[in-house]
């Protein structure tokens, strides 16, 4: 009998180990057989304790799979604060029982708990931890990340540059989640050769830049909505806040400059080239945006990126707290005026 506990914000990293526990089972039919699955919340510990005790079935072992279990210990410590004690309580008993039946499994019998992010002081993290082998799984970053992609890509079949590593990482960020799938498309794209900086540029910018792009232009016309889903959809995607906020800032340049060029009263026909956009229609979505904000409101946009930016590094915020603090104050900067 073995008792696992995987849990933390790099969720790919844990799937991945839960599922060698999964192909260490045998082929994929004697795993349906002796694989069960339940969800934390109002788990029941008789049901929990009655599939334990089931003897496999043509196999060595039985796995028993618990999702969100460690979860319900703070939403009962919320509950408490509230003072919704009944219903909580009742959970709390069912966690306890749980976790007691650990010591009477067959040897035959492991079980997993599968978590995501877990508060340090989690209650059933602590009872567990004597009797489970416990992996927290962390967000990659640094060395780390940049080693995992170099391994990841070799274990593809494939090899990758060190440039490329460093753009991979710049670009994608930590969600090993879309890091593996854009790898996956550069190693069958680049079979039999080395993955250079250039082939990355070629297969992952394009699609994400479109993507913030489109989010730059929901932030600066103001459309919230759009703009939260967007981010929400980027940022789970992997892309990185940091680079989110590079592109604001660098659209909200251009629209500082051409305010500047309005105001100096340069003839339309020279915009493009004193801006460096060649794009008709990028140039005059350009200017249109920047007749909505007045110098004021450009200065205070400056000031919100700095901040926001300056929170993410010093560790003051998560990057997705402060992308969603960023668009609500972004919001706030007042009405555009009309066209």
């Amino acid at each position: 009998m073995a008792v696992y506990v995987f849990y933390g914000d790099d969720t790919f990293s844990s799937r991945q180990a839960f599922q060698e526990l999964v192909d260490a089972m045998g082929s994929p039919e004697l795993r349906e057989s002796n694989l069960t699955e339940f969800e934390g919340a109002g788990l029941n510990a008789a049901q929990f304790a009655a599939a334990a005790q089931v003897i496999p079935f043509l196999a060595e072992r039985r796995l028993v799979v618990v999702r969100g279990l460690l979860a319900t210990a703070e939403s009962q410590a919320q509950g408490r604060r509230r003072g919704r004690q009944p219903a909580r309580q009742q959970q709390a008993n069912h966690s306890d029982a749980i976790i007691a039946s650990l010591q009477g499994l067959p040897p035959t019998t492991d079980v997993v708990f599968l978590e995501g992010r877990v508060a340090p002081g989690n209650s059933i993290l602590a009872a567990l931890k004597p009797l489970a082998n416990v992996r927290d799984f962390p967000v990659l970053r640094g060395d780390r990340l940049s080693r995992w992609v170099r391994e990841r890509m070799e274990q593809k079949g494939g090899a990758i540059t060190g440039e490329a590593i460093s753009l991979m990482v710049e670009m994608v960020g930590s969600n090993l989640w879309s890091m593996d799938s854009e790898l996956e498309k550069l190693a069958t794209y680049r079979i039999g050769a080395r993955v250079e900086a250039d082939d990355v540029r070629t297969l992952v910018s394009a699609a994400r830049e479109a993507n913030v792009f489109a989010l730059v232009d929901a932030i600066l016309e103001h459309r919230p909505d759009a703009a939260m889903g967007m981010m929400g959809n980027l940022l789970q995607n992997g892309a990185t806040a940091t680079y989110v906020l590079s592109m604001v800032a660098r659209q909200t340049r251009f629209l500082v400059l051409a305010q500047e060029l309005g105001s100096q009263r340069v003839p339309p026909n020279e915009w493009g080239e004193r801006l460096g956009i060649q794009q008709e229609f990028v140039l005059r979505k350009t200017t249109q945006q920047a007749r909505q904000y007045s110098p004021d409101q450009l200065r205070r946009l400056y000031r919100l990126l700095l901040e926001t930016d300056l929170s993410m590094k010093r560790g003051e915020t998560t990057d997705d707290v402060a992308m969603v603090e960023f668009l609500a104050q972004a919001g706030t900067l007042g009405t555009p005026t009309r066209r």
